[in-house]
């Protein structure tokens, strides 16, 4: 064994054999546990005299002044709303545009509806004289055309002598109430037609929904089979409900192309407001927040976030009440590319993740 070690050893146990008050039991006994004792008792009295911050400044390798500059920056940084991309990030993100513009946009709102006789243009066609019925040449349920013979009589008075009834309208026979050789007197009722050149289109409201309807509103019916569309406006509102259907009737009056059937089903699209230079924008171009609706603009080579209101909505467009200006340029295409991408939201002081589509 080295004797220097040895003698370093024996020299040390010494020093400290010296220091350690000579009536303390540990120290002939117990001299290592003593001194681990009092290297710990050293080490805990200097470290509780330091803050932590004060620890960690004196550890190598630590910049704790970055991080007090880092945590001022955040708290005094202003929010924006504002994202730079280049040309080239632009083109990497399919970034399209368009103009926000004016123009007009109405409000429509669909019901159930039927298609029936204009039932004040039902007549019923009389005998023009007292005779015998010799000829009859429709059906109940045919259609008949301006000019045509329904039936014929002869005058009893004159015998060979024939009057002729018809018609001066299109029509649609709803009751046939002669056969040959029936007697009839002058003024009785031979049949019942309505005239199909006008129709009735019926509409269906609950009581809550009536309030949006007013006549002189234009409407739509759209036939359930898609084959037609006819156009007309209210003129009839009824003012009670029906008590078998609990619904309130509303109708208009439509041309009859010719060869609509009554009774037919169809949806109702009612325009109950109708807006002129109004700012216009793709619904596709809005995106849902917890706080309301927001879209982006492009600003040179920046896009903005801006929170909307929104008004009347119709085919995938929908008008814009605040939030836009005329010209400015909405992003309509490559928001999903962004959605990754954070913008600071102003006055939530947090990051909020773009939603994309």
């Amino acid at each position: 064994m080295n004797r220097k070690l040895v003698t370093d050893k024996q020299t040390l146990f010494n020093t400290y054999r010296n220091r350690v008050c000579p009536c303390h039991p540990l120290r002939w006994k117990f001299p290592c546990v003593s001194l681990f004792v009092a290297i710990l008792i050293l080490l805990c009295s200097t470290g509780c005299s330091k803050s932590p911050h004060e620890l960690a400044e004196k550890l190598p390798g630590k910049d704790i002044s970055g991080e007090k500059s880092a945590h001022k920056a955040t708290q005094e940084e202003p929010l924006t709303d504002l994202l730079k991309l280049d040309k080239r990030e632009q083109e990497m993100a399919g970034i399209k545009t368009t103009e926000v513009k004016k123009e007009t946009i109405s409000k429509v709102v669909e019901f159930p509806a039927e298609i029936d006789f204009d039932q004040t243009k039902i007549f019923s066609i009389s005998s023009p004289i007292d005779g015998k019925v010799i000829k009859v040449n429709c059906n109940q349920g045919d259609m008949i055309k301006p000019g045509a013979i329904l039936a014929e009589i002869e005058n009893p008075q004159t015998i060979g002598q024939i009057f002729k009834v018809n018609t001066q309208f299109n029509g649609f026979v709803t009751r046939r109430l002669i056969n040959p050789p029936m007697w009839v007197n002058r003024g009785s009722i031979l049949f019942e037609v309505v005239d199909t050149s006008k129709l009735w289109g019926i509409i269906h409201l609950y009581p809550e929904e009536a309030q949006e309807i007013k006549t002189g509103q234009k409407v739509l019916f759209v036939l359930s089979d898609g084959s037609q569309i006819l156009e007309g406006e209210i003129n009839y509102v009824s003012p009670s409900i029906d008590p078998s259907t609990r619904t309130i009737e509303a109708r208009a009056a439509v041309d009859n192309p010719g060869n609509i059937q009554a009774h037919i089903y169809a949806v109702a699209q009612v325009t109950t407001d109708k807006k002129r230079d109004a700012l216009v924008i793709p619904e596709s171009a809005i995106f849902p927040e917890d706080f309301g609706k927001i879209v982006f603009t492009m600003e040179k080579d920046a896009f903005r976030k801006r929170l909307i209101e929104t008004g009347i909505k119709r085919d995938g467009k929908i008008e814009v009440v605040h939030g836009l200006e005329e010209g400015n340029l909405l992003l309509i295409e490559g928001a999903y590319q962004l959605k990754n991408l954070t913008f600071k939201s102003k006055g939530s002081g947090e990051e909020e993740e773009l939603e994309g589509r």
